[in-house]
């Protein structure tokens, strides 16, 4: 991972992220797999990311990116945008 990303990626900036999608996307399950887990050796766990309602995996980093969006730029059209659908439609 380049040195500038890992300086973006913080536990702060993922508890951030995680309020700023919540209510927008689905809290899906965390599986496990008798048969991965004897053929790896390890106890290996699933997201289920494919459980969203848009069938996505993802929603999550496209929905916190749209609502990370500036009032002031560029991104206005697009903030425009999600407040125009927010209100009713959540993914």
């Amino acid at each position: 991972m380049p040195d500038e990303l890992l300086s973006l990626v913080n536990y702060e900036s993922i508890l951030e992220a995680r309020d700023r999608i919540q209510g927008h996307v689905h809290n899906t399950a965390v599986v496990t797999s008798r048969a991965f887990n004897q053929l790896s050796g390890a106890l290996v766990f699933f997201k289920c990311e494919n459980l969203q309602r848009t069938g996505s995996f993802k929603v999550r980093g496209a929905h916190n990116a749209v609502l990370s969006l500036s009032e002031t730029g560029p991104s206005r059209v697009l903030l425009h945008i999600r407040q125009e659908i927010t209100p009713q439609h959540s993914l």
